[in-house]
């Protein structure tokens, strides 16, 4: 089962909050995940968020444990084991998650690399990979 799990950039500090995003007028708030009593909405601590950086957990976690969301750069490895044997290629490659899908109970996900759409099924059994989250593209990169 996904985790619904969304991130946004707050807008008072420009720092990451966790929840799910509403709308709220003009603006988009995120509200607790975790929110059991949904009665007493007027003291739920909602910060406004940048609407553009709203951005879905995909379900992916990369090498070190970390949440991948879209919008997020990965670094990509593949390696591809098949039924003649694994390869000594190894793809490694830059890219930002642009969203996630179900094709025929796969989960298969779209990456964006050198501004060409990517389609990947990850949960296809001939090809391993690893990913290590490198940035986001609503972060400065150093």
């Amino acid at each position: 089962m996904c985790e619904h799990l969304f991130r946004g950039k707050r807008v008072s500090d420009f720092k990451w909050v966790y929840g799910v995003p509403v709308k709220d007028g003009d603006s988009t708030r995120m509200l607790p995940a975790d929110m059991e009593d949904w009665g007493d909405r007027i003291r739920i601590p909602a910060p406004k968020v940048h609407p553009e950086t709203v951005g879905e957990f995909t379900g992916l976690t990369d090498k070190n444990g970390k949440k991948i969301f879209e919008g997020d750069r990965v670094k990509i490895t593949e390696v591809y084991h098949g039924s003649y044997g694994s390869s000594d290629d190894t793809t490694v490659y830059e890219a930002v998650v642009e969203k996630r899908s179900y094709v025929n109970t796969f989960d298969t996900f779209v990456f964006i690399n050198n501004k060409k759409r990517v389609v990947k099924c990850i949960s296809n059994d001939a090809t391993s990979y690893s990913f290590e989250h490198i940035g986001n593209i609503h972060e400065v990169a150093e």
